[in-house]
C-alpha cells in the first residue's frame, strides 16, 4: 500500500500536526468518509471527482483504482496545477503511472471530462466547500 492510502501514516500526521485538528477537524473526518467509500468501490470503478481542487481527496482514489479510472476536474486553474505539479509531481510521483485524467473545466461540463462514459462513483465533496451557487451544483448533478 502506498503512502497515499496508508491510514496509519495519515493518523500519525494528524497527531504530529495538531494545529490541523484544532483549526479544521472536519477535514480529517471528511477524508475518513472518503476512505470508507473507497472500501465499497471496486478498483475497476470509474470515479468522477467534481471540483477536485488540489487533489487531496482524489489521491486516495487515484492510488486505489486501476489505471485511467480517475477523472477529476475543477474550474480553478491553480488547483489543477497544484494537483499535477505538487501532489502528483512532487509528493506522490508514483501515482502518475495511474494516468489520472485531470481537467480545467470552467463550464463544469461533465460530459467533456468523461468523454461520454458514465461514472460509477461521483465524489462531490469539494464543490460543496467552494460555495458554488445552488443552481450550479444542481445543474452539475443533473449532468452526472
Amino acid at each position: 500500500m502506498s503512502r497515499a492510502l496508508s491510514a496509519a501514516a495519515y493518523d500519525r500526521g494528524w497527531t504530529e500536526w495538531s494545529d490541523f485538528i484544532r483549526f479544521n477537524p472536519g477535514a480529517r473526518h471528511r477524508r475518513r468518509l472518503i476512505c470508507r467509500l473507497l472500501a465499497e468501490a471496486p478498483p475497476f470503478s470509474r470515479v468522477l471527482d467534481v471540483g477536485c481542487g488540489s487533489g487531496r481527496n482524489g489521491l486516495f482514489f487515484v492510488d486505489y483504482l486501476e489505471p485511467a479510472r480517475y477523472y477529476g476536474f475543477d474550474s480553478d486553474a491553480f488547483s489543477i496545477e497544484s494537483f499535477v505539479q505538487l501532489e502528483l509531481g512532487v509528493l506522490y510521483p508514483q501515482l502518475l503511472a495511474k494516468r489520472p485524467t485531470l481537467r480545467l473545466e470552467r463550464d463544469w461540463n461533465v460530459a467533456d471530462v468523461l468523454g461520454g462514459a458514465r461514472a460509477d462513483v461521483v465524489l462531490f465533496a469539494s464543490v460543496l466547500k467552494k460555495g458554488l451557487p445552488g443552481d450550479t451544483r444542481t445543474d452539475v448533478l443533473r449532468r452526472v
